[in-house]
């Protein structure tokens, strides 16, 4: 009996994981919250703003067409390379919503 309950322990537990994984990659600017959360500044992941970049500017940076850019009105500040993380674009792949750090342009 107690082994069968650690099974069921184990895989409820492995699917509310996979719900929150898949909740959190159903929206792209939670996904790009956590993202930038998960990156290291959990503050400004919950502050800042965020707004769209036009589409002729995104792709005059070379953004593809499943993929949308966005600039951060405070952006954190990477100490390393004394730059700020100003513009992330976030990828639709299907229903899901992947982000990624662009850089400056």
């Amino acid at each position: 009996v107690m082994r069968r309950n650690r099974k069921v322990l184990a895989h409820i537990s492995l699917l509310f994981i996979l719900l929150i994984v898949v909740f959190i990659h159903l929206s792209p600017e939670r996904s790009l919250r956590v993202y930038i959360m998960m990156t290291g500044y959990p503050m400004i992941a919950w502050q800042t703003e965020f707004t769209e970049v036009t589409p002729e500017v995104a792709k005059i940076a070379g953004i593809a067409t499943n993929e949308t850019l966005y600039e951060l009105s405070t952006p954190p500040f990477e100490k390393a390379t004394e730059g700020e993380l100003r513009y992330y674009a976030v990828e639709k792949i299907g229903p899901f919503y992947f982000p990624y750090f662009f850089g400056n342009f």
